[in-house]
């Protein structure tokens, strides 16, 4: 017996399948992250994990994300060094967390 699912289940699973970028979708700005490590002279064998995390705008109406934030956690210092990313992966902020500190990078 053939079953079929109409066309709110296909829009369902396109929706699955190709989220829209501005709604859960996330973009890999590995690339962006590898030039920042780059720029400060962290090796990549120091890089103990990196979490992407989205920022919304949290207007009325449902959460749109806005951009995303790099969290990378050294194996060299206990914290982390963010990087906050446009929703295209742009450098938009470079700051330090609890006992990670960089020349040139804020601290907090």
């Amino acid at each position: 017996m053939v079953q079929y699912i109409g066309l709110p289940g296909v829009a369902l699973a396109l929706a699955l399948l190709f989220p829209w970028p501005g709604h859960g979708a996330v973009v890999n700005c590995d690339s962006a992250v590898k030039e920042q490590l780059s720029l400060l002279n962290i090796l990549p064998a120091d890089v103990a994990e990196i979490s992407y995390l989205p920022r919304t705008s949290g207007r009325r109406g449902g959460d749109r994300i806005i951009g995303y934030d790099a969290w990378i956690n050294l194996k060299s210092c206990k914290g982390s060094l963010i990087v906050a990313f446009s929703r295209n992966c742009g450098v938009q902020q470079v700051y330090a967390r609890n006992k990670c500190e960089f020349p040139g990078v804020a601290s907090y």
